[in-house]
């Protein structure tokens, strides 16, 4: 789901998922707030999440688990992630959407990988007709 940043002040900032109406908007509050929780992934460019890590953490820092950063894995490239809470203090992941494209991408081998896999651990006896 693509993010982008709608406004931003120095006691707000509000955040827009794509379609017509998904926004969040994270306020400064002293008091106690109870909303739904969400557990989803969102991605934005990555001069975007930059500009909301900085507005999260001088205008919302109890909301950020962790600021900008980058991330590096073994065998593909890095990327770079923002985890705010939302007020329930569940996380919400902000990746760029530059290397999110390039890693989300479904890879035509991976069924016959998985099979492999599975085959692996579970040895001769495992039926992948029963699971393919």
């Amino acid at each position: 789901m693509k993010v982008m940043i709608i406004s931003k002040t120095d006691r707000d900032f509000s955040l827009f998922f794509g379609g017509h109406k998904p926004r969040l908007k994270y306020i400064q509050h002293d008091g106690e707030i109870t909303l739904s929780p969400g557990h989803l992934c969102y991605v934005c460019p990555k001069a975007q999440l930059k500009m909301l890590s900085k507005s999260a953490s001088s205008c919302c820092r109890e909301s950020v688990v962790q600021p900008f950063c980058r991330v590096d894995y073994e065998g593909r490239e890095s990327d770079y992630l923002l985890i705010l809470k939302d007020p329930n203090h569940y996380p919400m992941y902000i990746f760029d959407e530059e290397s999110f494209s390039q890693y989300s991408c479904m890879d035509p081998k991976s069924t016959v990988k998985w099979a492999l896999s599975l085959a692996k651990e579970y040895g001769p006896n495992l039926n992948l007709d029963d699971i393919l």
